[in-house]
């Protein structure tokens, strides 16, 4: 019955004929011919082919399987399982199986083995299990940071846990990551800190507290309290190597950290991909999620539009770039769309971005604004941070879009005292060095130009001004925007009604949500009074209108 079996029926067979068997010689018996057929098709030892079937069916409930995993399936003490230890050993030195060990433990009190994704592909396929090289960088450095996480998360003696944490980073010290780490960081405790807080990033944490760091590595509070100072002022290697950044909570009673893009840098290297939380999907938009719109613009705007599109195009980008770079000039390309409220200037945005296929990064200028000193800089920092993560990961150079850039670009404040005004100017510095070194594509908009300060002038490529339409653009965006009129009636709009396209938009959603409530047909007039009322809103009453 056996031989008609496949690789995969053969392991299931044998794990289940094995499972409550006490491991008794009439169980193996009974399995012998099955294991032999394994044990030639994956070229090991019969008796490893039932511990690779076990692991195999045992695996796929948890990622690693330890002895008592094993002693439950076979329904039979642990002590049983010892002597077959060494066809274990094999097997690990074979790299066909894995094992999570505990090296900081004087003894090894239990066994994790690990069937790595290799041999699970091997089996699948049929193919024997020799020659499989199976030990990863990055699965080195995960254990190796988990190991040191639970043995500081211990409830051990702490300068004998610390001693045990020495050993386990000299053992490793081969690994390029750690190696690294060690050069950069001479400071014991400095090197300890780094590595924890690699672990909770690995972990999907985005911040890490500080202070609980701090109480697992020193038992004076004073020491503790020290050594958060040397943080919050600055003056730790941890900090001045730019390997983490930090988040100073309320009044300093703790400081949150996170690794920098150098130290993300450094693990992704060790092959290791960090859960990344910094994205909030409001803030990305992809192409596909934004609705094609028909653009009008006035003949000038037109060209320049046509210039920055075909720009973005991802062949003349990458030329352009290139071009750039070989005459040592910086290929970051730069907008700034500016012109009054309703003019467009958001959605130009959205379809250039939608036509040239690029991801798009928005930016809220209103999270940019800290009640606490100090948190508006690290903001903007993370903003340029975040985009250029995305910039790596994403297959196209995806657009930075700060929408009302007036808020963040505005001329800088006279030199004083007030915190607002140094925080405001220090902004401003942070801003002019970011986009010195920029590197992609970023779009920023305004309505009020005048504030922005000039130091900035420059670092905007294209300077696209969208003013308000004039009569013949407002008459194709009557055309546009509403069927079935007849071309009078689209003139007698365009010269009574002097709207932005955003204005106009408001009338349609009138004209929408009319048809919605009365089903009654809109014809002139309906529209004619609601363009009265929305220059009512416009200059009756000493209101100003809303933009677009």
């Amino acid at each position: 019955m056996e031989t008609q079996l496949n690789s995969i029926e053969m392991i299931c067979y044998v794990a289940e004929t094995a499972k409550n068997s006490k491991l008794q010689n009439k169980t193996l018996n009974k399995l012998k011919p099955t294991l032999e057929q394994l044990s030639e098709q994956m070229g090991i030892h019969p008796m490893q082919s039932l511990w690779v079937s076990v692991l195999y069916v045992l695996s796929f409930k948890n990622n690693t399987v330890d002895l008592t995993d094993l002693s439950e399936h076979f329904a039979c003490d642990i002590v049983k399982l010892i002597p077959y230890l060494s066809d274990f050993e094999q097997l690990i030195e074979r790299k066909i199986i894995a094992q999570k060990g505990h090296t900081y433990y004087d003894a090894k009190s239990n066994h994790d083995f690990i069937l790595p994704k290799e041999t699970i592909d091997r089996i699948a396929k049929g193919k024997a299990l020799e020659n499989i090289e199976l030990v990863k960088k990055e699965i080195e450095v995960f254990e190796f940071l988990e190991q040191l996480n639970e043995l500081l998360e211990s409830t051990g003696n702490r300068e004998i846990d610390l001693i045990h944490a020495f050993n386990l980073i000299e053992q490793h010290s081969n690994i390029p990551f750690i190696g690294r780490s060690k050069k950069l960081l001479v400071d014991f405790f400095d090197l300890i800190l780094f590595f924890m807080v690699s672990w909770e990033t690995m972990m999907g944490r985005e911040y890490t507290s500080l202070n609980e760091v701090l109480k697992k590595l020193y038992n004076s509070k004073s020491t503790q309290f020290k050594e958060l100072q040397g943080f919050i002022n600055k003056r730790n290697d941890l900090i001045k190597l730019n390997l983490l950044d930090i988040k100073p909570e309320r009044f300093y009673v703790d400081v949150n950290v996170s690794l920098t893009e150098k130290s993300l840098s450094f693990l992704e290297e060790a092959g290791l991909k960090v859960i990344d939380l910094s994205f909030d999907k409001k803030d990305l938009i992809e192409p596909k999620d934004i609705k094609k719109k028909k653009l009008l613009f006035n003949e000038p705007e037109q060209k320049q539009y046509n210039l920055i599109e075909s720009s973005l195009k991802q062949s003349e980008f990458k030329k352009i770039q290139a071009r750039l770079v070989s005459k040592g000039l910086p290929k970051g390309l730069t907008v700034l769309l500016h012109g009054h409220p309703g003019t467009g200037k958001t959605e130009t945005v959205l379809q250039m971005a939608k036509t040239t296929g690029r991801p798009l990064l928005k930016v809220d200028i209103s999270e940019t604004k800290s009640a606490w000193f100090g948190e508006s800089q690290k903001i903007i920092k993370q903003i340029f941070t975040k985009y250029n993560r995305l910039m790596k990961k994403s297959k196209l150079c995806p657009i930075l879009f700060i929408n009302e850039a007036d808020a963040l670009f505005s001329k800088r404040k006279e030199a004083d005292f007030s915190t607002v005004s140094q925080t405001e100017n220090e902004i401003q510095n942070i801003l002019l060095e970011e986009m010195e070194k920029f590197e992609g594509i970023l779009f920023a908009t305004t309505n009020i130009i005048d504030n922005f300060d000039t130091a900035f002038d420059r670092r905007f490529l294209f300077k696209l001004y969208l003013p308000k339409p004039d009569q013949a653009l407002r008459e194709g965006l009557w055309q546009l925007k509403i069927k079935k009129l007849k071309a009078s009636d689209y003139t007698l709009l365009a010269n009574r009604y002097e709207f932005s396209g955003g204005e106009i938009d408001n009338i349609i959603r009138k004209i929408e949500i009319s048809d919605i409530l009365y089903q009654q047909k809109i014809d002139l007039e309906t529209i004619i009074q609601f363009c009265e009322e929305e220059t009512m809103r416009k200059n009756g009453s000493g209101r100003n209108k809303v933009g677009f």
